[in-house]
């Protein structure tokens, strides 16, 4: 998005909520809203803002907005259930053997749930205790699920500058720490 474009999107917000605001936006407000939407493409943040206006009385703030986009852009936690489904095919049309190729016939998501149990974990599951299996994988999918989105969430420039929040701390703090000898 460019300013124009997100000062499109602060003028409806502005309009469709005219008691909460007095005045048009500073630029400061523009050039911060641009910034933290500017990965994000027009089209999609004027769907998200229309969804947020139709179905919520006070205004949106990045974060709303960014969590429609994100979501819009993700498979919902529901179908949990059908790549559950998928597993069970997976291990009747497979079994133990060949768990490359039955992994890759699951979702993405199901595809590191399963690496992360392990594809014998799954194939070797007693029957009694399918229903157990299965409430582990739902939960495990959701977490995922949720993971992944705010991963979306969060532009890719941003996520890298986190990433090195503290890493040239690591040395400061090693030298800090007392050596234990033998």
């Amino acid at each position: 998005m460019n300013k124009q474009e997100t000062q499109k999107i602060l003028g409806l917000i502005i309009i469709s909520y005219p008691d909460r605001f007095t005045e048009q936006p500073s630029a400061l407000q523009i050039n911060v809203w641009n910034e933290l939407l500017s990965d994000l493409s027009f089209a999609d943040v004027s769907t998200a803002v229309k969804k947020w206006i139709m179905t919520e009385r006070f205004p949106p703030v990045i974060a709303d907005i960014r969590k429609i986009v994100a979501d819009a852009n993700m498979p919902g936690t529901d179908q949990a259930d059908e790549a559950w489904g998928k597993l069970k095919q997976a291990i009747r049309k497979f079994g133990h053997m060949d768990s490359e190729e039955a992994i890759q016939t699951l979702p993405e998501l199901a595809q590191i749930i399963v690496k992360r149990f392990t594809w014998s974990y799954y194939c070797m599951m007693p029957i009694d205790e399918v229903s157990t299996y299965y409430a582990q994988f739902r939960n495990a999918y959701e977490c995922e699920y949720r993971k992944q989105r705010e991963r979306k969430q969060i532009p890719e420039d941003l996520q890298k500058a986190l990433q090195k929040i503290g890493q040239g701390n690591v040395k400061q703090i090693e030298s800090l720490t007392p050596k234990i000898s033998d």
